[in-house]
C-alpha cells in the first residue's frame, strides 16, 4: 500500500515522463514562435498546458478510486512544547464545472497531443484578423476598420520595404497603448495559468508525484537511477548525510512533494488543478 494515499490506488491512465536527455531549456517567457500558433497566441509555451493536463488526468484517475491523499504525515517527534501535529488529508475531487469543455472523458483517455487538436482553442487569445471586406461590395468599409478601441486599424502599403513598415506600425502601437493606459482588457482567454512556469521542476513535482504513489521505486531510485535504468528527475539535488554517515534521500523527495514556504510541491499542484487552477490556488495552501 503506497503510504501516501489512505488506500491502496492503481495507476493505469497516469505515468511519469522518462528523460531523454534531448530537453533543451527554453525561455518560456519570451513571445516567440512557441507560444504564437496561427493567429492565436498562448499565454504560455504549450508545455506548460501539457503538465496542466497531466496533472489534471491524475487527479480524474485519482477521484475514480475515491482517493484521499496525505498531504502531511503525522508528526511523531515532539519539538519543543508544541503539541505533536495530526496528519493532514484531502479528498481528490476534480472541479468539474471549472473545466467547462475540456471534455473530462477525453482527458483521462486520450493523449495531450491528442486531446489538444481539439481543445487548444480553450487557452489562446486572437492575435490579429485580417480585415478583408470585397472592394466591389457596397459596404464593404463595414469589414476594414475595428470599433474596438483596444485595436489599431492600419492600412499599409504592402509595395514599401518591410522594415519600413515595421518601424512604423512599433510606433503607432506604442502610441495606441500609451492613449489606452488604464483602459480595462476583457480577457477573452477561458482558462489562464496563475504562476511562474518552470517546466523542469514542474515535471521533477509530477514525475515524483506518480513514483511514489505507484510505491515501486525507492527514493535513491527515483533520484539516482542505476544504469540503464529509467530517469525520471532532471538535474540534480542536493544529497546529505545524516549522523550516521548514511545519505538522506527522504529530503529532496519531500521538497518536491510538498514544497516550501513560496512554492508549491506536486501535492498541492494536484489539487490546486483539481480546483480548477494552475499553477497555484489564488487562496488555498492546502496545508
Amino acid at each position: 500500500m503506497a503510504s501516501h494515499t489512505s488506500l491502496p490506488i492503481t495507476l493505469k491512465h497516469s505515468r511519469p515522463v522518462i528523460w531523454t536527455g534531448k530537453h533543451k531549456k527554453l525561455d518560456y517567457r519570451t513571445f516567440n514562435k512557441r507560444r504564437i500558433k496561427g493567429e492565436g497566441v498562448l499565454q504560455k509555451s504549450i508545455h506548460a498546458y501539457r503538465l496542466w493536463f497531466l496533472f489534471l488526468k491524475l487527479g480524474l484517475e485519482l477521484e475514480q478510486q475515491n482517493t484521499e491523499l496525505v498531504l502531511k504525515f503525522a508528526q511523531t517527534r515532539k519539538v519543543g512544547r508544541k503539541p505533536l501535529q495530526p496528519a493532514i488529508k484531502k479528498m481528490v475531487r476534480v472541479n468539474k464545472g471549472m473545466y467547462k469543455g475540456w471534455d473530462l472523458d477525453e482527458v483521462l483517455d486520450q493523449s495531450f497531443d491528442t486531446w489538444w487538436v481539439k481543445h487548444k482553442h480553450l487557452f489562446e487569445v486572437e492575435l490579429y484578423k485580417v480585415l478583408d471586406g470585397k472592394y466591389e461590395h457596397y459596404d464593404w468599409g463595414r469589414d476594414r476598420v475595428s470599433i474596438d478601441r483596444k485595436h489599431l486599424t492600419i492600412q499599409l502599403d504592402t509595395t514599401q520595404r518591410v522594415s519600413d513598415l515595421l518601424d512604423i506600425v512599433k510606433r503607432k502601437i506604442r502610441e495606441k497603448k500609451r492613449e489606452n493606459k488604464g483602459l480595462p482588457s476583457k480577457k477573452k482567454r477561458v482558462y489562464s495559468i496563475n504562476g511562474n512556469i518552470n517546466t523542469n521542476s514542474l515535471m521533477n513535482r509530477y514525475n515524483c508525484l506518480v513514483l511514489k504513489l505507484e510505491n515501486e521505486l525507492t527514493n535513491e531510485e527515483i533520484l539516482e537511477p542505476n544504469k540503464g535504468e529509467p530517469k525520471y528527475i532532471r538535474g540534480l539535488y542536493t544529497i546529505r548525510e545524516n549522523q550516521d554517515g548514511n545519505m538522506v534521500y527522504s529530503r529532496p523527495i519531500h521538497s518536491l512533494l510538498i514544497g516550501g514556504e513560496k512554492t508549491f510541491g506536486a501535492k498541492q499542484i494536484l489539487l490546486s488543478v483539481c480546483d480548477g487552477y494552475f499553477l497555484k490556488h489564488p487562496t488555498k495552501t492546502y496545508l
